[in-house]
């Protein structure tokens, strides 16, 4: 394989391999031997081996942890925080910040409940009206007035908070059954809200692994540069994954809605730092171009896992924010070490 000795053009070939272990896209440079190549191949799935490690000893301090039950129960809770997850793994990957998330999911929780009476449709619908005008919000305000995408989401927060405190100060109760019927029943024996989120992280992995938009977000989270000397389309690229983000975290709110039976502004108010925290410890990269889909599920199930083992052993919540809270630090010092090998 020949490579460009053009640094801008070499960069482009290695982040559009970005769906490649670092450690194989070296060796296929041929800069690396097979201890290094092994090397970079164990850090690159550190996160599995770290979820079957857990698995393992979950189920040996805590019997019935594999269970079915149990296992559908670890994914029924934390579906709507995983779909959160989704959006902000776009962000991560195309290299920008959303933490309006959280606010979003409230939002969306209270347009759903409020619709829910006229039909499940209409609920889910107004719910993504609601993510999708946040999503355009928040990419004008990076992409238009040039304003950073960390301190501009940061400010959006507050103003979707805002907004969804002036469309109810209260809790509003959905009645519909049909509406309420999506957060407890089960297709094929499967939760149904649990059936939802993987379609949507199925047809996630697919945009984002297998269509030249996926690979323009990782070229564009790699070397913005790069990808507009290339000639992409960068600011509508980087304003797109606000508009998932949006998207994921509005329907997260209806998802919610339809478990609790309401919706309140404040529901997200957690939200946002706990899908960083899954995202990171997968292993996408703080710093962009880098990570997949399968990581935000081996991220999600590595914090959903140690909450409910933690809960099933009736530990002291202290004691469980010790654990996810080392844990973060480890994955964002892995993925320092990891970059630091490839510099």
């Amino acid at each position: 394989m020949q490579v460009s000795a053009n640094p801008q053009e070499r960069e482009l070939v290695d982040t559009a391999s970005a769906g490649l272990p670092s450690g194989w896209r070296r060796w296929r440079r041929r800069e690396s031997g097979p201890a290094q190549f092994l090397l970079e191949l164990a850090l690159q799935y550190s996160v599995i081996i770290a979820l079957v490690v857990l698995m393992v000893v979950a189920q040996i301090l805590y019997p019935g942890f594999l269970s079915v039950t149990n296992i559908w129960n670890i994914l029924s809770q934390n579906a709507e925080l995983a779909l959160v997850a989704l959006g902000v793994s776009y962000c991560l990957i195309a290299g920008v910040f959303d933490l309006s998330v959280g606010s979003i999911v409230g939002l969306g929780s209270l347009v759903a409940a409020q619709e829910a009476a006229h039909g499940v449709a209409v609920a889910f619908l107004a719910a993504i009206v609601a993510g999708l005008a946040a999503g355009l919000i928040n990419a004008f305000v990076v992409t238009k007035l040039n304003v950073n995408a960390f301190i501009a989401t940061l400010g959006t927060q507050t103003v979707f908070l805002g907004i969804a405190t002036i469309f109810s100060t209260t809790t509003i109760f959905a009645t519909n059954p049909a509406f309420l019927d999506i957060g407890t029943e089960k297709a094929l024996g499967i939760p149904a809200i649990v059936v939802i989120v993987g379609v949507v992280f199925a047809i996630a992995a697919f945009v984002l692994h297998k269509t030249v938009y996926g690979r323009i977000l990782f070229i564009l989270g790699g070397n913005a540069e790069a990808a507009r000397l290339a000639g992409l389309r960068v600011k509508a690229a980087r304003g797109s994954v606000f508009v998932v983000s949006g998207l994921c975290a509005a329907v997260a709110g209806l998802l919610l809605a339809t478990v609790v039976g309401n919706g309140q502004a404040t529901y997200g108010a957690e939200y946002t730092l706990d899908a960083y925290a899954m995202v990171v410890v997968g292993g996408t990269s703080l710093f962009g171009g880098e990570g997949a889909i399968w990581r935000t599920v081996a991220g999600v199930l590595i914090i959903a896992m140690t909450q409910n083992l933690f809960e099933s052993l009736a530990l002291p919540g202290s004691a469980q924010d010790l654990v996810i809270g080392g844990v973060l630090i480890l994955a964002v010092a892995l993925d320092a070490f990891a970059r630091g090998r490839r510099t």
